[in-house]
């Protein structure tokens, strides 16, 4: 009885986490935050709870579902998930969008095996946002180097994963400093393969 409560309080925290491994699902219901980042709430870091939840539950060959609904934010933090999804699990990873998929969120919805978006569910890309801050001049211009490589890297992304090129990508980044989708206009634009049901996940025949 004593073992049974305590593989239940288990389960319990693991959900407070947003990871359901029965379900094999894991929710990123939050901003893609560095652990430095003052906007980390009380010292939680939900990149760090995605990327531990996806190394353990991708030792097992089922798919996973990840679950995005979110502001974006760090950059790093959201070039961390993308590489755990494609090059340290050998599982398929089911990526569906809800709510809202915005700024670093656009890269990890698009890079899923299958990608999907609930029907009312908005995506957003935006320029990038500078980090410089109240950095020394030099630094300053060495961070916006950097900056601009990973950010020529993220159209690169978008170009390979989506149906128009980056340079599509980066003339709309120059054009148009945030543009907004719905999940109809996702699917014309190959950010997702299908708008979300219960159906469509069925239809892909995993087990």
């Amino acid at each position: 009885m004593a073992e049974k409560s305590r593989i239940a309080g288990d389960f319990s925290l693991l959900l407070d986490y947003g990871i359901d491994p029965k379900a094999r699902r894991i929710f990123l219901h939050a901003g893609i935050t560095h652990p430095d980042d003052s906007d980390a709430s009380a010292g939680e870091n939900p990149t760090e709870y995605v990327i531990r939840a996806l190394m353990h539950l991708g030792q097992n060959p089922r798919p996973i579902e990840l679950w995005l609904n979110t502001p974006g934010g760090d950059c790093y933090e959201m070039w961390a998930i993308h590489d755990i999804i494609k090059s340290a699990i050998k599982c398929p990873v089911i990526t569906i969008g809800f709510g809202a998929v915005c700024s670093a969120g656009g890269p990890i919805l698009v890079c899923g095996d299958h990608r999907f978006a609930t029907e009312h569910c908005m995506f957003m890309t935006h320029e990038m946002i500078s980090q410089t801050g109240d950095l020394p001049r030099r630094s300053a211009r060495a961070r916006a180097r950097a900056e601009d490589k990973v950010h020529e890297r993220t159209l690169k992304l978008l170009g390979e994963y989506t149906n128009h090129n980056a340079a599509w990508w980066k003339n709309l980044d120059e054009t148009k400093p945030e543009q907004w989708y719905t999940a109809k206009q996702m699917k014309q634009h190959g950010i997702i393969d299908e708008i979300y049901s219960v159906e469509a996940i069925k239809d892909l025949g995993y087990k």
